[in-house]
């Protein structure tokens, strides 16, 4: 319930927006209510501002908004831009967590937080964790083989095998959040983790690829390797065909017409399983970088 004084503090917090990284508003197209943010917020609540924001300015650097607390559930990656809704992302009156991903990406992740990169036992990045930021040549001394579900990467390119070793089945991921593994078949069957420096291989043994766009969602289908770019779809048979993308790392431009023209949604990694969230579903014609590259790192 509203009270009184919100109100003083909702003008307080709205002059200070021009100086802030992020300001929240509670109806669409910026009206209403609006929260002011420089720094990471784990849980709106204490702050009165759970499940209520329903448009988004951001400023000076991308931010990682999540419909959990402590930056859980379901997340999206905006650059600095207006957002007069957030319904087509799935989080209108949703948002619970908000934070910079510059400056090494803010706070901790997770539950320990700290490891450039943290291994989960259930999907989602619940139960158990590892902290992995060393490699682990075999997860059986570890209490964890065979049972990582999901994984966090802060920074670097790290593979990831079924057997102990570096051996059997690998995949390549770089920066981000995966909620699960079974887009590579290799959910609760990891026994190995070390990071790497590029030339990785991914599970077939052919070069990994920093985003794979697939024709069904929930990456069935046909697919194809975006890695390079394309500024045309239409000539592959997968213009206007994809449902689901896969980015391991960098972060991408997916267009709506060929040349990077029409309506643009930028993503950063992680698996996306349905484009429909964004109302891109089958309508995709053209893909490339945004500005990011492993060099960076």
């Amino acid at each position: 319930m509203f009270k009184p004084w919100m109100g003083a503090v909702a003008v307080l917090l709205a002059t200070s927006a021009a100086h802030a990284d992020v300001t929240l508003y509670q109806d669409d197209n910026f009206q209403g209510r609006s929260f002011a943010s420089s720094g990471e917020i784990a849980d709106l609540k204490r702050l009165q501002f759970n499940d209520r924001a329903s448009s988004v300015i951001v400023h000076g650097e991308r931010w990682t908004l999540c419909s959990d607390a402590e930056f859980r559930g379901q997340c999206v990656s905006l650059a600095p831009g207006r957002y007069p809704t957030l319904r087509a992302m799935g989080l209108n009156d949703r948002l619970s967590s908000l934070r910079p991903e510059g400056g090494g990406w803010g706070g901790g992740w997770g539950q320990d937080g700290q490891g450039t990169v943290v291994l989960y036992e259930n999907d989602d990045f619940n139960g158990r964790s590892l902290d992995a930021s060393q490699g682990v040549d075999d997860l059986q001394p570890r209490g964890f083989n065979d049972r990582v579900s999901s994984i966090v990467i802060r920074r670097g390119l790290w593979e990831f095998c079924s057997d102990a070793d570096y051996r059997g089945q690998c995949i390549t991921l770089g920066p981000g959040r995966y909620p699960n593994l079974r887009t590579w078949s290799l959910n609760d069957k990891l026994s190995s983790v070390r990071r790497v420096n590029g030339g990785g291989t991914g599970a077939t043994g052919g070069q990994w690829s920093a985003i794979q766009l697939y024709e069904h969602a929930d990456f069935g289908g046909r697919s194809l390797d975006a890695s390079r770019g394309v500024d045309d779809l239409g000539r592959t048979d997968l213009n206007d065909r994809i449902s689901s993308v896969v980015i391991r790392w960098g972060r991408w431009e997916l267009c709506s017409d060929a040349y990077f023209r029409g309506r643009c949604i930028t993503l950063g990694p992680g698996q996306y399983a349905d484009l429909q969230r964004w109302d891109f579903n089958d309508t995709l014609s053209s893909v490339r970088p945004a500005g990011w590259s492993p060099s960076n790192d």
